[in-house]
């Protein structure tokens, strides 16, 4: 917030220097050159050419007006597309665990060319538009200061001027036409000073890399059965503070709860499970194949994840969900939010699975927020869906029913839930102690013990 504060201030000093600049540096001195330059043309008395000298500073004035507004209009559109951007890749930077997760950069891609094609047609309309406002202005004045000249060289061929008074002709169309260039520039300046002078952000391309959609395909490693063996890990949290090493086996078919001191390590044991971390020590094995050996896109195929805290895109509820799996079907969708017991509140808002979610979802409460992210990992269908804290806004009646809904029916699907509260303990059919320990004379920093 205190960034955007000072952003915000720059901003409107901006703003403030482009009016200043534009009034002492160009108006005030061209009007005043105007002023005396119509007065100075007064005494020739060529009442035709101060006619057609003031009708094409009317119509200029006229149309410079106009066309000042429309190009602050598109100018407007381009600076809301660029902070619509700049938007966009905050809740990248802010969701970007997540998307890791789910493995879905193509949807992020996807997205963010829609959204890049429609800022570059704003960026063409408003070129366009702009050239031909000065095609306009370029051929006017060449326009009057033909008529004018020619009027003054028949008039001198004819003997009704001297060579002299063609001169001074020449001289103060030049005097006058000119500077409206200038003026009408500087009033477009501010034009688009007021249509929003805001920060320009830099658009970056995420390099490519290997992980995608396109080498991505859900469904390939899973197998009947999961299991995950902890084999003596430990992580070595630097400043004499470690973990002892942890040793269990996590079967499939059931739902164990990870349970422990705040601080004892039960979400650095989540992200050695995830691939974030590395073990310090000993080995994570999933199906008896060590973890290192999985790529990126064959780990996050297996597990889905929903992290302590709840990372939203502030677009509609349905993008939120289909990140995790963008072909699903609208009956997926469907049970996927009827197990996260979000259906009434889907029937309940006007806009339905549209409603947009707001900045990091603030339009919604703690518990819908969680029930979004745990309805998104229930759609991918993961083997393995490891929940930490993720139901900690709920209140006991519904998280009992959520957590219900989520049980592992198979032994090819198993829940792991890091949690402090006594419903989601009660409703596990194991649980791993986490038990905090320092130094490196730390024993038994972990065990499973009967539901």
């Amino acid at each position: 917030m205190r960034g955007r504060a000072n952003d915000a201030r720059k901003s409107a000093k901006r703003l403030l220097l482009s009016y200043v600049q534009s009034v002492v540096q160009t108006i005030i001195p061209v009007t005043a050159h105007l002023v005396g330059a119509f007065f100075v043309l007064g005494y020739s008395k060529d009442w035709l050419i101060i006619s057609l000298i003031s009708i094409y500073a009317i119509g200029y004035l006229m149309y410079s007006a106009n066309a000042t507004k429309i190009v602050a209009a598109l100018y407007k559109k381009i600076v809301v597309a660029l902070m619509g951007n700049s938007r966009f890749f905050g809740d990248v930077a802010s969701n970007a665990i997540v998307l890791r997760v789910f493995n879905n950069w193509k949807l992020i891609e996807d997205k963010y060319t829609h959204q890049h094609a429609a800022l570059r047609s704003q960026w063409l309309i408003f070129s366009l538009r702009s050239a031909k406002i000065d095609l306009v202005r370029i051929t006017s004045f060449i326009v009057i200061l033909a008529v004018c000249l020619g009027k003054t060289i028949f008039d001198v061929k004819n003997g009704r001027s001297s060579v002299g008074h063609f001169v001074m002709i020449n001289a103060y169309v030049m005097q006058i036409c000119a500077p409206f260039d200038g003026l009408a520039r500087s009033l477009g300046s501010m034009a688009e000073a007021m249509g929003g002078l805001a920060p320009f952000f830099t658009i970056f391309n995420r390099p490519s890399t290997s992980r995608g959609l396109d080498s991505f395909q859900p469904g390939t490693l899973k197998t009947d059965r999961i299991d995950i063996s902890l084999k003596g890990i430990s992580f070595d949290y630097g400043e004499a503070r470690g973990r002892a090493p942890i040793t269990a086996d996590l079967k499939g078919g059931t739902m164990t709860a990870i349970v422990g001191s705040t601080g004892a390590g039960k979400s650095t044991i989540a992200r050695m499970i995830l691939g974030l971390a590395q073990p310090s020590t000993g080995s994570i094995l999933i199906n008896d194949r060590d973890i290192s050996t999985y790529s990126e896109d064959e780990l996050y195929s297996l597990v889905a994840f929903v992290p302590q805290e709840t990372y939203l895109f502030n677009d509609t509820i349905e993008f939120n969900i289909r990140i995790a799996k963008p072909d699903a079907t609208n009956d997926q969708i469907l049970a996927a939010l009827g197990r996260a017991e979000l259906i009434e509140l889907i029937e309940r808002l006007p806009d339905g699975l549209q409603t947009k979610v707001g900045d990091r979802g603030l339009m919604l409460s703690g518990g819908e927020r969680q029930r979004i992210a745990i309805a998104r990992a229930l759609l991918r269908d993961s083997a393995i869906l490891l929940l930490d804290e993720a139901t900690s806004a709920l209140d006991e009646a519904t998280e009992e029913r959520v957590l219900r809904a989520i049980k592992p029916t198979s032994s090819g699907r198993m829940v792991l839930a890091i949690a402090h509260r006594a419903t989601a303990i009660s409703k596990a059919d194991a649980i791993l102690r986490v038990v905090a320990s320092e130094g490196s004379n730390a024993k038994d920093g972990m065990s499973a013990i009967p539901a």
